[in-house]
């Protein structure tokens, strides 16, 4: 394969969908009204490599590569169009009022997000891979997108919510300043270490390195990423509104207390899983139950 200068990798933004090829512009068009679009912006093909398993590991590498993508974000939805190296054009759009998580990854270069949101009685996720160099553009199109799904649900600042982080390393109190909304006031935090199955450093992880912070609207999730086997330099930013909460559960086991969340409605939801220590699962046990009264006894989104 041949490699692109890495410059050729970089999304950008575009300032207009005339400056778009036509049938691209005309298929977000068909999708909304350009008036109401608040980002736009490419991200060229990306290429990987793919570590080879089995028995294709006499080859010495093999690639990945991914659709070009144009992203329109508008206060209802996002649509995203995606053109194959053959030009065939695929149109995506996510309702903002369906979804249910947004996650943002980065680790050195690599970057992706990722989008789940409900559609009939399933659950849809799309993930979007790009180079990290335009990270910023992305996280300021997904802060508006968390903006217009979290209304705030009534939970009070607490002073000391921050003190919860004490022994996290110092990238989560970081990146949990760098992630919040303006404005978005903390009520709890808790950092949780990886979780293994048993005693010794080669027993299986149950969960990354972890910090929870719980806000008047959504609840974040700071983690180690999995996506790479270096996460020194990276970090997986998870972001729940807490107007979608559905069902929150706790489950003790040997290893550590299960705390089982779900976001979505009637029909459909992504379920989270999160192993924590006896006194922390407690802590945000009781503090999601009172969130999942709060709503339960407002009207809720059904068959969105």
């Amino acid at each position: 394969m041949m490699m692109r200068k890495s410059i050729h990798y970089f999304l950008y933004r575009v300032a207009a969908l005339d400056d778009l090829p036509p049938a691209v512009g005309a298929l977000i068009r068909s999708q909304t009204d350009e008036a109401a679009i608040e980002s736009l912006f490419f991200i060229p093909p990306q290429d990987y490599t793919v570590t080879p398993t089995g028995w294709r590991l006499s080859v010495p590498f093999l690639w990945r590569r991914t659709p070009a993508r144009t992203l329109a974000f508008t206060p209802t939805h996002i649509v995203v169009v995606e053109t194959e190296d053959d030009q065939r054009l695929t149109v995506i759009s996510v309702p903002l009022a369906s979804l249910v998580s947004i996650t943002l990854t980065v680790v050195l270069l690599y970057a992706f997000f990722e989008l789940t949101w409900l559609e009939g009685h399933g659950v849809q996720t799309l993930r979007v891979e790009f180079n990290a160099v335009g990270e910023h553009i992305v996280r300021e199109a997904l802060a508006r997108v968390r903006a217009h799904i979290a209304p705030p649900a009534g939970l009070w600042p607490d002073p000391k919510a921050w003190a919860g982080l004490a022994e996290a390393p110092v990238k989560f109190r970081n990146y949990l300043r760098y992630h919040l909304l303006p404005g978005e006031p903390v009520a709890l935090t808790v950092y949780q270490p990886a979780v293994r199955r048993g005693e010794g450093w080669f027993q299986p992880t149950l969960g990354p390195n972890r910090a929870l912070a719980l806000t008047d609207r959504e609840l974040l999730l700071l983690e180690d990423p999995r996506e790479r086997l270096t996460n020194r330099y990276g970090l997986a930013a998870r972001f729940y509104p807490l107007r979608h909460l559905v069902r929150v559960a706790c489950q003790p086991a040997p290893e550590a207390v299960w705390l089982r969340l779900a976001f979505g409605n009637d029909l459909a939801a992504a379920e989270v899983q999160l192993p924590l220590a006896e006194t922390a699962a407690a802590r945000v046990n009781q503090a999601l139950s009172a969130v999942h009264a709060k709503w339960s006894g407002q009207s809720r989104p059904t068959g969105l």
